[in-house]
Order: structure tokens, then sequence, then C-alpha cells
């Protein structure tokens, strides 16, 4: 029987100046195929309620929801690190919200780190679930939770918010983000980002010089 690959593995590669590979898939079926491809990483994300429900966002994804689609990639892949995605108002109402609706990926569902979407107001979350030992990866970048201000357009593309970006990032991992996650980032804000950072971060439509990818599996009919 396999071991899992933790944390800390995932660490360790960064450290050692190698790639990992992350997936993004939600059914049982989906995730066996990944876990066999020796993918690292599963993040079951919130992109489910696109993929497979057929809404134009992310919004109406649910707790249950996701948990529930959690649970069924950790049955079929037991061995990848698996992350979950905090669907919307899940984690912005307060943090006692936060922290057991994120209890519930780790406690329920097997997952063994948190994704959410974080702006400066939320550092405090992130602190609030790492010193819950609850480990987190803060997705920067686009948010596709919110959406709802404007069309989706690269991140950190000028000075000015690359620099907000570098700050945030750095602050994140201050307040205990075990990882990032860049999307829709400026390849060269990423790069720096990735350089200066002590955990593992993701590039997901963030350019080639992250420490990891992810791409979403989608299966494609005629």
């Amino acid at each position: 029987m396999n071991q899992r690959i933790t944390i800390a593995e995932i660490q360790q590669i960064k450290n050692q100046g190698r790639r990992f590979a992350a997936v993004s898939c939600y059914d049982y079926t989906s995730a066996q195929l990944v876990a066999q491809a020796g993918v690292e990483m599963i993040l079951v994300g919130d992109s489910a309620a696109q993929v497979l429900l057929g809404y134009d966002s992310t919004l109406p994804a649910t707790m249950d929801f996701m948990v529930t689609l959690t649970e069924a990639v950790r049955r079929a892949a037991p061995d990848v690190c698996l992350a979950a995605d905090m669907p919307f108002l899940s984690y912005q109402t307060c943090i006692a919200d936060a922290v057991r609706n994120a209890g519930r990926f780790v406690q329920q569902a097997g997952a063994q780190i948190i994704k959410l979407e974080i702006k400066r107001s939320h550092l405090d979350i992130v602190k609030a679930l790492s010193d819950a030992d609850i480990p987190v990866m803060a997705h920067l970048g686009i948010r596709p939770q919110s959406i709802q201000m404007g069309r989706l357009k690269v991140k950190g593309a000028v000075a000015e918010e690359a620099y907000e970006l570098i700050t945030l990032a750095n602050d994140a991992v201050h307040a205990g983000a075990a990882m990032l996650l860049l999307e829709g980032t400026a390849r060269e804000t990423a790069a720096i980002i990735t350089r200066q950072s002590s955990v593992p971060v993701i590039s997901c439509g963030s350019g080639p010089d992250c420490d990891g990818q992810i791409l979403i599996l989608t299966i494609f009919s005629d």
C-alpha cells in the first residue's frame, strides 16, 4: 500500500527545485484516473458548479455539495495530497464559520489543505485556520468568487498591482498559509512571488515559473 503524499513532501519538492503537478477534478471515476497518472495533488474546486452543474460561475457551489465531492475524490485517490475549495460565503461571514466549514473538509472528507480566495481583509481568517491546525492554500490573483465585480483580467500586469500582489502573498505566508495559488497572474509577478515565497506556489494560468501547475480535468464529447 502506498503512503499518502503530504504537504511536507510537496514542500520538499519546492526546496529541491523540482516541479509538481496538480489537477482539479470532482468525481470518483476521474479522480481514479488522475491518481493513476501519478499526479501529486488533486484540488476539488468550486469550479464544479460550472463543470458539473452548468452554472456560469462558481457562486452556486455549497458546502454540502463540495464536501460530498471531496469525500468521493478521497475514496478514489487515497494517496494523493488532497485540497478542497471553500465555496462562496463559507468563510466570508465570520472566522467561526470559516473554521467550522474548513474543519468539515478535514474531518469529514479527508482533505489535507483548504483553499480560499483571499484579499487583505481575509488574512485574519488565514491565521485563524492555521492556528486551528488546518493548512491553508491562499488563492490570489483572479478570484472567480468576485466575478460580480466585472470581467476577469490578468492581475499584476502593472507595477502598482504587482506590488500589491507580491506584498499580499508575503503577508499570507506570514499569516500561516502553507501554499499559494496564483490564478491569472502576470508571469513576471508570479515568478517574483515564487522566488520570494518559502512555501510552494501553484500556477493556474500564471506562467511556467511557479513550483507547480494546475489544470482542470474536463471531458469533451463530439
